[in-house]
């Protein structure tokens, strides 16, 4: 295979945990909703006022230069209130995922949203404790994505073409917080800061698997996103297409909110499971290799940090899942 994942199986387990997408659907909604009104009032706001400020700027220059500015706006502002909305739905679907994948169906009885919560409240007391940590992981990602970028470099074809493998690095590294913490759930750590430092070796030093099947899943993903858009944006367009005036600017802006939504929403999950089983596949009867932690310390502190609090926190001692 060209890849370690089965589509079938993440893309299965990712249905199953549909009342975590509902939940999703939701939260996604309402912030699509919300760019879409910044982006359409800051659209207004300069095709009226820019002008009278600026002589050479025309109204439909400014209705564009307003969108972008109320899309600046809002993406700071959305992303900000995402890191708090949609953490622990995110940390609780992964609680789930992990037991689907590992057993194959929750406990008798179990609800799937009454689960993954209380899961992640008897790992986790504080969600203050999970975001700290997650910070943490995060800031340790910087030497993971270097290492990435580095193999990345040196993959046949690719050095020429390093958009790419940015993008690439960028799938490889960007759900590693989510599969840290899935290695939390999965051995039932009773020290979460001393697991997350192992992950986080561990996830490095198969970089290149990781990596591999990153880019098998940056194609999926960016044919899916394609398809999405062109499945959307093609009847704005024609619906549209008599229309002057920033009309149809922000019928493109709308159709790639929409692609964006469902990236969110359905893909990105299907990522994180299909990741997380390459993960715990290639890590099985692994240890962490101190070579490839002393290259993280050498490109980050944060990884240290990890160490020392779980120092602080305990042994580190894990429960059989």
């Amino acid at each position: 295979m060209l890849w370690d994942f089965s589509i079938p199986k993440a893309a299965g387990i990712v249905a199953r945990t549909w009342p975590f997408l509902l939940i999703r659907v939701a939260v996604y909604g309402l912030f699509a909703i919300v760019f879409l009104v910044m982006t359409v009032s800051g659209g207004i706001i300069g095709h009226q006022t820019l002008p009278l400020l600026f002589e050479t700027i025309v109204p439909m220059q400014g209705g564009i230069f307003g969108a972008f500015g109320g899309m600046a706006f809002g993406g700071l502002v959305l992303r900000i209130l995402r890191e708090y909305s949609l953490y622990m739905v995110k940390a609780a679907h992964v609680a789930v995922m992990v037991r689907l994948f590992d057993r194959g169906a929750l406990p008798a009885g179990a609800s799937q949203l009454a689960y993954g919560w209380a899961q992640v409240r008897e790992r986790f007391a504080e969600a203050s404790v999970l975001f700290a940590l997650d910070q943490l992981i995060k800031a340790a990602l910087a030497g993971i994505g270097q290492t990435m970028q580095r193999l990345g470099g040196f993959m046949p074809g690719l050095r020429a073409v390093f958009g790419i493998v940015q993008a690439i690095a960028d799938v490889a590294i960007g759900y590693v917080d989510e599969i840290v913490l899935a290695q939390n759930l999965r051995t039932k750590s009773a020290n979460p800061w001393k697991t997350s430092a192992d992950a986080v070796v561990l996830y490095a030093q198969n970089g290149g698997a990781m990596l591999r099947n990153a880019a098998w899943l940056t194609l999926f993903l960016a044919i899916a996103g394609i398809t999405v858009f062109a499945v959307v944006a093609g009847p704005v367009a024609l619906a549209l297409g008599g229309l002057e005036g920033p009309v149809q600017m922000y019928g493109l802006i709308g159709s790639a909110v929409v692609t964006i939504f469902v990236l969110h929403v359905l893909l990105e999950p299907f990522a994180v499971c299909a990741l997380m089983s390459v993960y715990f596949a290639r890590i099985d009867g692994q240890t962490p290799d101190p070579r490839w932690e002393e290259r993280l310390n050498r490109a980050t502190p944060a990884l240290a940090e990890l160490r020392a609090n779980g120092e602080d926190f305990g042994d580190g001692a894990t429960q059989p899942a």
